[in-house]
This record gives C-alpha cells, sequence and structure tokens, in this order.
C-alpha cells in the first residue's frame, strides 16, 4: 500500500494584539497622570491619580457625624439610667442613625482606595494624549484610556470538532497564509474552545487559538491561511475511507 500522510486542516486568521480599556474607579478630577502614549506599563501599575480633596472633605464631614451619633447614644444611655425618660429619644431610631451613617462613611473611604487609576493588563498605553486629560473630570466606570498587550499577533484556526480530539495543548501547527503561500509559519495551540456556531454541510467546529513560534515573513491583523497539524501516517485505503466516513457523517447531520 502507498503510504500517505495524515493530516487535519482548518481555516487560519491572524488576530490583533489584545487592547482592554482602562476604567476609572471613582468619581472625581485627575491630578497627575503618569503615563504618556507608548509608555510600557505593568499590571496594576499605577497610571493616574485622581484629587482626593473633594472626597477627604466629605470623609471628614462623616466622620464627625459619626461622633456625634455616638455622642447621641451614650446621652441617651445616662438618660434613661438616671430615670429622666421624658428627655431620651427613641434608642432604635438613634442605633439606625448610627448605623446609616457608619456605612457610609466605610463606603467613602473605599472609594478613597480607588483614587488611584491602575493598568489592567501589562503592556503599552496606546491612547493619544493620556497626559492632556491631567485636569478632566472623571465619573465612576468611566474609561480613562486603552492599554494594548506586549504579546504579539496571535492565531485563531477552525477545525471540524469530529477530528478535535487530535488537538493538544502546546501542540505545534504548521501555518500557511494566503500573503505568502510559500512560507510554513509555526504556532504552538495554546487555547481550544468549541464554537457555537455550526456551518451547514460543514458542521460544527472547534476554534484553536495559538502563538506563533518561527515566523519566516512579517504577519498582519487579518490575513488568512491554512493551519495543519501532520498525525502520522495512513496507507491509501484507510485515508479514503476516513474520508468518505467524515463525508457520510456531514450528510446525515445536515
Amino acid at each position: 500500500m502507498v503510504p500517505v500522510d495524515v493530516t487535519i486542516a482548518g481555516e487560519a486568521e491572524v488576530s490583533g494584539s489584545t487592547r482592554q480599556t482602562v476604567y476609572c474607579q471613582a468619581d472625581g478630577t485627575v491630578a497627575r497622570v503618569l503615563v504618556a502614549c507608548g509608555s510600557e506599563v505593568r499590571q496594576g501599575q499605577t497610571i493616574a491619580i485622581v484629587d482626593s480633596k473633594e472626597l477627604d472633605h466629605k470623609i471628614a464631614g462623616l466622620e464627625n457625624d459619626v461622633q456625634m451619633a455616638e455622642a447621641d447614644l451614650e446621652l441617651n444611655v445616662r438618660l434613661i439610667a438616671i430615670g429622666q425618660t421624658a428627655k431620651a429619644q427613641n434608642r432604635s431610631q438613634l442605633e439606625l442613625k448610627h448605623r446609616q451613617l457608619k456605612a457610609n462613611l466605610a463606603y467613602w473611604k473605599a472609594q478613597r482606595q480607588n483614587l488611584e487609576v491602575k493598568a489592567p493588563i501589562s503592556g503599552r498605553i496606546c491612547t493619544p494624549g493620556v497626559q492632556g486629560l491631567a485636569g478632566t473630570t472623571l465619573v465612576s466606570g468611566g474609561a480613562f484610556c486603552e492599554v494594548v498587550a506586549n504579546a504579539g499577533p496571535a492565531l485563531v484556526i477552525q477545525f471540524p470538532a469530529e477530528q478535535a480530539s487530535h488537538i493538544k495543548i502546546g501542540q505545534r501547527v504548521s501555518v500557511y497564509l494566503d500573503a505568502n503561500p510559500l512560507d510554513e509559519y509555526e504556532v504552538a495551540v495554546q487555547k481550544i474552545a468549541p464554537t457555537s456556531e455550526n456551518l451547514g454541510q460543514r458542521g460544527k467546529f472547534v476554534q484553536v487559538e495559538a502563538t506563533f513560534v518561527s515566523s519566516p515573513a512579517p504577519v498582519g491583523e487579518g490575513m488568512k491561511g491554512i493551519g495543519r497539524i501532520q498525525l502520522g501516517e495512513t496507507n491509501l485505503f484507510c485515508a479514503m475511507r476516513n474520508r468518505m466516513l467524515r463525508a457520510w457523517r456531514r450528510w446525515s447531520l445536515s
């Protein structure tokens, strides 16, 4: 029997680097911006600071209100102890007011911890004019800037679901892009996930995300091609039989 290479193939497309938006966690005015467009940042690094004056003033006022509420509670206890119940206030109402003030104070103190705007991922600031945001007013949950991940472009390949059992994390895939059909790119499988899309007679697919191991020529977002995984060798008869079985399964499910 003539030996034949056994391969599985799928459509491939180059995806761009990951971008993530940096969101503000507290209301206020930007006091300082610590980065510029193009700056490299680490995950969790502070990239801007919101002015704390207004928030500090609010916290100080609430701390004073809490102290006054505690003093009212103590006075109420003493009045009841000496029998002057006519002058005493409703204890449950005083305790409710005290709890509400303490909860409000705790909330704003927690907000005080959110005055630093931090990078959600490691990468590079890609928002032009980000330094010009100093002095602007921010609202909690509003977008501040964008960070693009340091990782280079990745590849997304769609393989037939019936062949998914042959695909493993870390497995190498040979890729041929339409723009450079004679060049072989090598990628490594990083993630395997089933897609919810059923492509008619082509059946269901698994989506494989892979990163480039070798790149003989530059790649760009949106470039397409074919990804192939070589599984071994078989004879021509078995290869034709397996192909016919797969075709019959797709036809019977359509």
